[in-house]
């Protein structure tokens, strides 16, 4: 599987270069944080309306290809970002949070189109995505009356169901949008919502999808 991930890595990043003239390329590095949750339904009961967001931070790089002679260009990323949820629940008189912190290398493939409205140069754009994860942790604390308690566990990436905690790759659709303050610097906004169902050995009735928005700043390094 994680021979499968840089295959498609290297298809969706790797071949602008290939078809562009070097001087139409802008490569840059990309920093922000974002609010990440996961849509979580069981066979028995749907608890996405109980967890909440937690923030995360998302530090990468990024090239930029127009398409020729078109408003349209297309926009790879290569990151490490952190997803996750927070549950803070009263379990049967007992006081319960947990948070789960995943991390994932992360790559956002959107074709953007470019418009200005006066002097400001403005982008919108979708596309796919695709992760693999990468370390994390789950963390648990409580508290039964007086006595309080914690536990944190590695997160283990596989498909094997009681064993692992998620699989490792996720996929899904990113939407953006951005204001490009100068050549060199960028602000963007984006949402993605995942498509793969990553409980191991997960199916419909037991289903666990990723959720993000963030928000990045962005330097290209001149030509």
């Amino acid at each position: 599987m994680r021979s499968s991930f840089f295959l498609v890595f290297a298809i969706l990043f790797l071949w602008p270069p290939i078809i562009y003239a070097q001087e139409s390329l802008k490569l840059g590095i990309r920093g922000g944080f974002n609010l990440s949750n996961q849509r979580i339904d069981t066979e028995f009961f749907n608890i996405e309306d109980d967890t909440e967001a937690k923030s995360g931070l998302q530090i990468g790089v990024v090239l930029y290809a127009p398409f020729k002679n078109s408003n349209f260009g297309i926009q790879p990323s290569l990151m490490f970002k952190g997803k996750g949820y927070r549950f803070d629940e009263n379990i049967l008189l007992v006081d319960v949070e947990v948070t789960s912190s995943p991390l994932y290398l992360h790559a956002p493939v959107p074709i953007v189109y470019n418009f200005n409205i006066g002097k400001t140069s403005l982008f919108a754009g979708a596309g796919p995505y695709v992760s693999y994860g990468i370390g994390g942790e789950i963390d648990t604390t409580g508290d039964v009356g007086a006595i309080d308690f914690f536990t944190d566990s590695d997160i283990e990436w596989g498909n094997e169901q009681f064993e692992d905690t998620y699989r490792p790759f996720d996929w899904g659709a990113v939407f953006t949008v951005g204001v490009r303050i100068s050549p060199a610097w960028q602000v963007d906004i984006s949402y993605e919502a995942g498509l793969q169902n990553i409980v191991p050995e997960g199916d419909d009735d037991t289903s666990i999808k990723n959720r993000s928005l963030g928000c990045s700043l962005v330097y290209f390094f001149s030509n």
